[in-house]
């Protein structure tokens, strides 16, 4: 981890000694998952029915299943649920609402017949076997249906910790607009509404986008918009919309392959824009650090460094080192 902080520091423009220790611990380490997404296939013993994770690359060799049993972040119960199925590809059809359902605290149980290792919902279809078919649960006081297709933090007790470091972060005051970039399910937009004056969320998923429409209805949260799309597309009429704004944040929360050269050159000339949240899934550059750097070099040369890790901030002009605007932005990195 150490070699990880001092490449990260070094890629936002921070020396290592100027960061100092400020971790955020998460309060449930195992058994914290509130969703499962068994594969049926080889396990390490050879067994063509195991029902587990894949942990294995297939670019390393065959894709092998790991029972959910094996691993310490999977609640006991729901691993339970597994061992009926290895009689059989469709052997979790046996598992009642009201039998070894009930007894493991079961919400929902879908079937996808899926020949990789990951079908969209479009690809193949989810089979509902019983319950509902979403997931439910709470962050905080907002309460979430999410599609299985949809992401969601599978450890609620990690995300409310992090989300309220995104908050503190942010400083939304009553004028601020917040711009919810990969926005999901709508987590952060429906955690900050109440803290500022409008969320604008931008997410690729429509699926997810549907859902987020539905957990701000279900909140009775009104002062939040969702929009589906590419952000590449979507961001630039957004910001051209709120032009007016006295104060703007962004919340940037992408997988792990990073932003896209364009989004980054699009939140620079957002005049508005005051600072920037970069949630990262791992120590070290982002990933398509190049781009990333070679734009922030140009504008924004100074970032807090990860909140779990070690963290510094320094803040430039807004049109970059030139002084070139009085305004001053900041850029927070935080690290899950």
């Amino acid at each position: 981890m150490e070699e990880g902080i001092g490449a990260a520091a070094r890629f936002w423009g921070v020396a290592p000694h100027e960061a100092h220790e400020r971790a955020a611990d998460t309060p449930q380490v195992d058994g914290y998952r509130n969703k499962e997404e068994y594969k049926i296939g080889e396990g390490v013993d050879g067994d063509p029915k195991t029902v587990g994770f894949i942990f294995s690359s297939p670019a390393h060799g065959p894709a092998l299943c790991l029972p959910g049993d094996r691993l310490k972040n999977c609640k006991p119960q729901h691993a339970r649920l597994a061992l009926p199925s290895r009689q059989s590809a469709r052997g979790c059809a046996s598992i009642s609402p009201s039998g070894l359902g009930a007894a493991c605290g079961l919400h929902s149980l879908l079937f996808q017949e899926c020949p990789h290792a990951r079908c969209s919902a479009e690809q193949a279809p989810y089979q509902s076997l019983f319950g509902p078919g979403v997931l439910e649960d709470r962050l905080g006081p907002v309460r979430f249906l999410v599609s299985p297709d949809s992401f969601f933090q599978v450890n609620c007790a990690a995300a409310e910790v992090l989300y309220g470091v995104v908050r503190r972060q942010a400083r939304l005051t009553p004028a601020s607009v917040l711009l919810d970039l990969c926005s999901g399910t709508g987590p952060v937009s429906l955690l900050m509404a109440r803290h500022c004056r409008t969320c604008v969320g931008i997410e690729a998923s429509r699926s997810a986008v549907r859902d987020a429409n539905e957990n701000a209805a279900m909140n009775n949260i009104q002062n939040v918009e969702f929009i589906a799309g590419r952000i590449e597309k979507e961001l630039s009429p957004v910001v051209a919309d709120l032009d007016l704004c006295s104060d703007m944040v962004a919340v940037v929360n992408p997988g792990r392959d990073g932003v896209a050269p364009p989004v980054v050159e699009q939140l620079r000339a957002a005049a508005p824009l005051r600072r920037l949240i970069y949630i990262r899934l791992q120590a070290g550059p982002p990933a398509h650090g190049g781009q990333l750097g070679s734009a922030l070099s140009a504008g924004w040369t100074g970032a807090a460094f990860p909140v779990d890790t070690r963290r510094a901030r320094r803040s430039v002009p807004a049109h970059g080192p030139s002084g070139a605007g009085a305004d001053l932005r900041e850029v927070v990195s935080v690290l899950t």
